[in-house]
């Protein structure tokens, strides 16, 4: 009887990872019986380039990520490194329910033909169906490298794990998010800043900003010095300083791609949209409120609780300010559980 559980419930679990810029995250969850249920979690305060072809590196990123082991009976989902990934989302016609499957086959190998600098041999083409009736089908088209995670599958392989897969980012991040209304998810990177267009769950849109944290604390250096760097960005950031106006003008002029784009995002379906805030920088000082007034709304931080706490369970062994950091990894286990 009790050997029956335990199988049934680690067939129940998923381990979450997610390697980025700075640090690599995992979180591992179950599924309970009113909510889903985090495990455990862990960090290592390292950046790595998972698809390098360097063997050395290879072997000390085995060796620093040894207390993975742990979870090698359960199954292992990674985010996909944004920076393997090409996304994008296309809109074709239908004459009829029975050219679903013809409609979505054509308009992926029309993307691919038409954006031949994206397609290599080992090319791996992910979509799903976003939006369709009777007359259109929506896709969400995400590409990327198989030889470009090889080396990333490997090291969790020879970690002892048999079933390992990757998940874009928007999806991760989807699956943590209840709001049925029209929405636009900001997660902020260093280098760079993601926008997943959603609307009654489901994906309507995707681009990425070249914007970030850097930016910003370029902009302050070059205007202040580096020696006021570290104090103005923790007490501006991002907001207007009369103090030093040219600098917040120069930080407007440098978010400007990421402010268009999101507007231009809203424009197209003509609906009012909630403003959700998260990524490694949701934090970053004065970003409330840059975007309230340049966006006209008033972001709220994502609220990764709602899909873990529960009356019915107990708290999960995160913080909330942890809790954001850890979405991308939490939401790939979630995807995967829900999936299944």
């Amino acid at each position: 009887m009790s050997l029956f559980s335990f199988l049934k419930k680690k067939s129940q679990r998923a381990l979450g990872v997610e390697i980025s810029g700075r640090s690599i995250r995992w979180s591992e969850v179950s599924i309970g019986e009113t909510a889903f249920e985090i495990e455990t979690h862990g960090l290592l305060g390292v950046a790595y380039t998972p698809w390098t072809q360097n063997a050395e590196a290879q072997q000390k990123m085995i060796k620093d990520l040894a207390p993975l082991s742990l979870y090698k009976n359960i199954p292992l989902v990674c985010v996909l490194p944004e920076t393997l990934t090409h996304t994008t989302y296309i809109t074709v016609g239908l004459k009829s329910e029975e050219e679903v499957t013809a409609a979505v086959e054509g308009a992926v190998e029309s993307y691919i033909v038409e954006h031949p600098v994206f397609i290599t041999n080992d090319t791996v083409c992910l979509y799903d169906i976003i939006e369709q009736n009777n007359a259109n089908i929506t896709i969400v088209i995400t590409l990327y490298q198989e030889s470009k995670t090889k080396n990333l599958k490997e090291v969790f392989m020879q970690l002892g794990f048999s079933d390992v897969s990757f998940t874009p980012l928007h999806d991760s991040l989807q699956a943590l998010y209840m709001n049925q209304d029209p929405t636009l998810m900001l997660s902020v990177a260093n280098t760079h800043t993601s926008i997943i267009q959603m609307t009654g769950g489901q994906l309507q849109g995707y681009a990425q900003v070249p914007f970030g944290a850097r930016d910003v604390v370029q902009q302050i250096r070059d205007v202040v010095g580096p020696e006021r760097t570290e104090k103005v960005y923790t007490r501006y950031g991002m907001k207007s300083n009369h103090r030093d106006s040219a600098l917040y003008a120069r930080i407007v002029q440098q978010a400007m791609p990421l402010i268009d784009h999101a507007q231009r995002m809203m424009t197209i379906t003509n609906k009012d949209h909630a403003i959700v805030i998260t990524g490694d920088y949701a934090d970053l000082p004065g970003l409330d409120t840059f975007l309230a007034r340049q966006l006209r709304r008033v972001p709220v931080r994502l609220d990764v609780s709602q899909r873990f706490l529960s009356p019915d369970i107990r708290l999960p062994v995160i913080d909330a300010h942890d809790m954001l950091r850890f979405a991308p990894a939490l939401g790939a286990a979630v995807d995967y559980l829900e999936s299944r």
